[in-house]
């Protein structure tokens, strides 16, 4: 690689340039403890916003970068999800002091995004949430003796199924038991049979002794 002529002053293009609070912004989205597809939602607004600063400053937006529109139906088409879930990713990075939005007048779907960049509010980068978020149950620690909602809902979902095998299938069922009340059962039937058999064979020889 050459070294630069100190003596030539035309300007160079840039290649690319991330300064200022866009380099704060995608570097608290990395150290952020959220999840994938929050990160991912995250870096999709860094673009639509930052890239854009230019075009916002010249037409005269306020702190051009920090903010963009934002459809959520579009935004769900483009990113491939359901808007369902586009909303509850918006509404999330909300609730974590990470995004502000302002609604539009017509259509509350439609509005702007805005960074909060006090990044001191963000709660993803809070040393106690990123401790809870990421701490494993029953690692190094005792149980409180508490189980989590998921945990009651699979124990819920066993017992259930348990239920239900045990109207399909009686706990009392038995090969053994079964056999052993089967055999007087069948025993009792041969000798109702016999019985039946022998009072037919009695009537008529008796028919046939009154018509000698």
């Amino acid at each position: 690689m050459t070294e630069p002529d100190a003596s030539d002053t035309t300007p160079v293009p840039l290649l690319g340039s991330v300064t200022g609070y866009a380099k704060e912004v995608v570097r608290n989205i990395r150290r952020a403890a959220v999840s994938a597809q929050m990160k991912d939602f995250l870096l999709e607004v860094y673009d639509r916003s930052f890239s854009n600063a230019g075009y916002q400053r010249r037409a005269g937006l306020e702190n051009p970068g920090g903010s963009c529109p934002f459809d959520n139906a579009s935004w769900a088409s483009e990113l491939g999800m359901r808007r369902q879930h586009m909303y509850r990713l918006r509404k999330r990075a909300e609730e974590l002091g990470i995004l502000f939005y302002d609604e539009g007048e017509r259509d509350l779907s439609c509005g702007w995004l805005r960074w909060n960049l006090a990044f001191d509010q963000w709660q993803p980068l809070d040393t106690e949430y990123r401790r809870q978020r990421y701490a494993r149950p029953g690692a190094g620690r005792k149980s409180n003796g508490l189980r989590s909602i998921a945990e009651n809902e699979s124990n819920g979902v066993r017992s259930i199924a348990s239920d239900r095998i045990k109207l399909v299938t009686p706990a009392c069922f038995n090969p053994a038991t079964e056999a052993a009340r089967e055999a007087p059962l069948r025993k009792e039937k041969e000798e109702a049979e016999k019985k039946k058999i022998e009072t037919t064979v009695s009537s008529a020889a008796e028919a046939r002794a009154m018509e000698t």
